[in-house]
């Protein structure tokens, strides 16, 4: 064999061997592509995830903090209702039923945004709310029984001045707090004869709200209040679940 002729077979060879070498290193650039790739669609993918869980967050709590001031506002009403009774039963007691009307529509009103709260949650807000709404009923009670008896007592005082011993004597043993049965039968008779409707007897008999009772039940709705704002606003610091 001549030298031309074993030159041809060994760049023959040489060619032959680097075959297997050239497809070595075509697989591992691939394989670090698609490393790079991987890694580069894993960080993608984190990226979409804590925005979607950062877009989640403000989302959840703007529902809860919108939840929130809805219960608030309702309560809200419902409390200056709630002053207007007092005003009018101490001002104008002939139309305090008109007044105290408007009070157990603006309740209804706080019970539903109660249930809104509490579906929203979490359960520290549901239960303050609750406790608001709990006190908010309370200070609903106080307020009508003391309009009802001053709205009883101005009716009983109109008639007065041609039923002068027969209200004397009705409004005085109405508020006896050891009244006895022979004495309803005695006042009711006595409010019969002179026009004194029958409920504003019963609610002459009723014993009155003192100021006392009426400052406590306001004390009271003001520090559930509170109680909620606080709960409300941790909730809305943590997004608590």
């Amino acid at each position: 064999m001549d030298l031309q002729g074993a030159g041809a077979i060994a760049a023959a060879a040489v060619a032959a061997a680097s075959i297997p070498i050239s497809t070595l290193v075509g697989r591992w650039q691939m394989r670090a592509t698609l490393k790079t790739a991987e890694t580069t669609y894993k960080a993608a993918v984190d990226t979409v995830k804590d925005q979607a869980a950062a877009a989640h967050f403000q989302w959840r709590r703007g529902v809860r903090r919108d939840t929130y001031s809805a219960f608030l506002l309702s309560v809200s009403r419902h409390t200056q209702q709630g002053f207007q009774v007092l005003h009018t039963g101490n001002n104008d007691p002939l139309d305090a039923s008109t007044a105290i009307s408007a009070m157990p529509p603006l309740y209804d009103d706080v019970m539903a945004k109660l249930v809104v709260v509490k579906l929203e949650g979490p359960h520290p807000v549901a239960d303050a709310a609750a406790a608001v709404a709990n006190s908010a009923k309370s200070w609903q009670f106080v307020c009508r029984r003391h309009a009802l008896y001053q709205e009883a007592y101005a009716h009983a005082i109109q008639l007065r001045t041609a039923h002068e011993r027969e209200v004397v004597e009705i409004l005085r043993t109405a508020d006896r707090a050891d009244i006895t049965s022979e004495d309803m039968r005695e006042i009711s008779n006595l409010s019969h004869s002179i026009g004194l409707d029958y409920a504003h007897l019963m609610r002459l008999c009723t014993r009155r709200v003192s100021e006392d009772q009426i400052d406590e039940a306001e004390t009271k709705l003001n520090h559930r209040t509170e109680d909620f704002l606080r709960a409300a606003q941790a909730a809305l610091d943590l997004n608590s679940d």
